[in-house]
């Protein structure tokens, strides 16, 4: 139990970071394209 919470965890961790991820991607040529 306690190794299948850990490996669960540590995917959402990264599943997490991986749309922090996209989101700044996505928003970054947004802001570019105010600035600009």
């Amino acid at each position: 139990h306690i190794g299948l919470g850990v490996k669960c965890s540590k995917e959402v961790a990264t599943a997490i970071r991986g749309a922090i991820i996209l989101a700044k991607l996505s928003v970054l040529p947004v802001r570019r394209g105010y600035w600009g």
